[in-house]
């Protein structure tokens, strides 16, 4: 197996062989009680231990080996002993509780998402069209496109505006395009940016870039005539309209354009309109792209790419079973009823 493909979580293995599992885990029916008689003959070769009618794999040896990371010979004392508390547990009824049962229910289902992951891990390296996805769920850390960060200013519009109100807010929004257009050619625009968001992730909290308090100075200057005006840094856009910030949300499209079509510190737009009003809308910087080559993408998504197939193959599975289970419509009622107890 690839060193970079992981091996299932101590969790993952661990499942099964608790007490629980250990009744589950013997064949169709009952482990024997105490006072029943072992199979003579001698353990297969794939077998560490009976006891009773129930055999313990090497496999399953292995497995609770590496989970609790202890030698074989610890392991296998564990499943036995395991094994011995499952034949007392049934000879003395407890197996038919309904809460044992439950647990017993669980414990089928965990072993099942561990082989719905075990398949997933056995399907394969990391496939070209599985690596595409993973970059498009992880853009952001993998493959972060150039960005925009920009001030800007925009007089609200309501939907429900009639053309009127929109030609006197376009009106507004011009004055504010001359209030501010003469900072593309000022001192400010000319220096490097004083709040580089070059890495988003970054927590530090600079100066506030002189530019943006201009900016808002001359936008605050401008008469409102009874229309509210936003002037606010905002963080770096792609062309698309990602905001480029760990889990970032997105701009509206036109505002995402218009920014990108910018290129220069202190180039300003003429008024866009967005479903939220008519911006100007002033570029302080051009955020460069942050990718990673293919390879280093393949490495990083493995753990990502099973998780997804595990997840896929589970959710095929109950899409098919869901079709064979029936809920009384009696049922809300009754549960209604039941008292839930905090732990």
């Amino acid at each position: 197996m690839n060193a970079a493909w992981p091996a299932p979580g101590p969790v993952l293995f661990a499942l099964g062989f608790s007490l629980v599992a250990g009744i589950a885990a013997c064949p169709s029916g009952a482990p024997p009680s105490g006072g029943g008689s072992a199979p003579s003959g001698a353990l297969g070769p794939s077998i560490a231990a009976r006891v009773g009618a129930l055999e313990i794999p090497i496999e399953t040896v292995a497995r609770i080996a590496a989970a609790q990371a202890i030698e074989p010979a610890h392991a296998r004392d564990l499943a036995v002993r395991d094994a011995l508390f499952a034949s007392e547990a049934e000879s003395r009824g407890i197996s038919d509780d309904l809460s044992m049962r439950a647990a017993i229910r669980g414990s089928h289902a965990r072993a099942l998402l561990h082989d719905f992951y075990a398949a997933a891990l056995r399907a394969g390296p990391v496939t070209d069209a599985e690596l595409r996805e993973a970059t498009e769920r992880r853009w952001f850390e993998l493959d972060r496109p150039a960005g925009s960060r920009t001030v800007h200013a925009v007089v609200r519009l309501n939907e429900k505006d009639g053309a009127d109100r929109r030609a006197k807010a376009l009106e507004i929004a011009e004055a504010v395009r001359a209030a501010v257009a003469p900072l593309s050619s000022s001192p400010e625009a000319a220096r490097e940016p004083s709040s580089s968001s070059a890495d988003p992730s970054t927590p530090a909290a600079p100066p506030e870039d002189p530019l943006i308090t201009l900016f808002k100075a001359r936008v605050a200057s401008v008469p409102h005539d009874g229309f509210e005006i936003i002037a606010e840094e905002l963080p770096p856009v792609t062309a698309d309209g990602r905001v480029i910030e760990p889990g970032g949300f997105t701009f509206a499209p036109e505002f995402a354009a218009a920014a990108a079509a910018l290129s220069r510190r202190g180039d300003l737009s003429p008024p866009v309109a967005s479903p939220f009003g008519l911006h100007i809308i002033l570029l302080l910087e051009r955020t460069p792209p942050r990718t990673r080559s293919a390879d280093e993408r393949r490495k990083l998504v493995v753990r990502d790419v099973v998780a997804q197939r595990a997840r896929a193959a589970e959710a095929t599975l109950l899409e098919r079973l869901r079709k064979q289970a029936s809920v009384d419509p009696m049922a809300d009622a009754a549960l209604a009823l039941v008292p839930v107890v905090a732990p």
